[in-house]
């Protein structure tokens, strides 16, 4: 397995961080949105869309 070093700028990188950040508050609401810690639905992916903004 060879590994590769990819270089990006710092402020992309801090752009991606911020991003999986914003993405892990999101779902941690989404879970706290339920009661049980379960949805009593499944989501459309539109839904899904909707709720990530993409």
């Amino acid at each position: 397995m060879n590994m590769e070093i990819v270089s990006i700028e710092k402020k992309t990188f801090e752009m991606m961080v911020a991003a999986f950040g914003a993405l892990s508050e999101k779902v941690a609401a989404l879970r706290r949105k339920s009661d049980t810690g379960r949805m009593e639905r499944w989501l459309t992916g539109e839904e899904v869309c909707g709720q990530l903004r993409i």
